[in-house]
């Protein structure tokens, strides 16, 4: 039986067809389309509205933010409760890298300053580094792994 076994086995794995590879102008029209969708966040954030950025995050999503490993509900509720204390925000995006890994999958890297005013008018810059990978699920983009940090003050 195990003659007949492992052959199968290897001819299996022979047979399993390679990754295909994008060409470059593949590549350039997976992360175009994907910048679009990104800058479309960003506009969303500015409008000081959470909810496409949170429905496009997996719910099993690896989420780090300062180093602490959030869950999909606490991130969820630092999103909501950081918008719901602001009056404004505008994002000046300084750095935007998009690495097309396959048809359907994104590795992106954005390097941003957010200006902000608070309820009480006060106002602040912030700046952060994002380093998140993206699929395209059921026709959507779909973020499955996401780090944020900042410099220290």
């Amino acid at each position: 039986m195990r003659r007949v076994i492992l052959p199968l086995i290897l001819l299996a794995v022979a047979c399993r067809s390679a990754p295909v590879e994008l060409t470059p102008e593949q590549k350039t029209e997976v992360a175009d389309d994907f910048r679009q969708f990104r800058l479309g966040l960003y506009a969303s954030d500015e409008s000081l509205d959470p909810e496409p950025m949170l429905g496009s995050v997996a719910q099993d999503a690896a989420l780090v933010i300062q180093g602490t490993e959030l869950s999909y509900d606490e991130f969820a509720t630092a999103m909501r409760s950081g918008f719901a204390g602001l009056r404004s925000a505008s994002i000046d995006i300084r750095e935007m890298r998009i690495d097309a890994l396959a048809a359907d999958a994104v590795a992106n890297t954005d390097v941003i300053a957010e200006r902000v005013t608070d309820a009480a008018g006060d106002s602040a810059e912030r700046f952060y580094l994002h380093t998140e990978v993206w699929v395209r699920r059921a026709g959507r983009w779909v973020m499955i792994h996401g780090q944020m940090s900042s410099p220290p003050a």
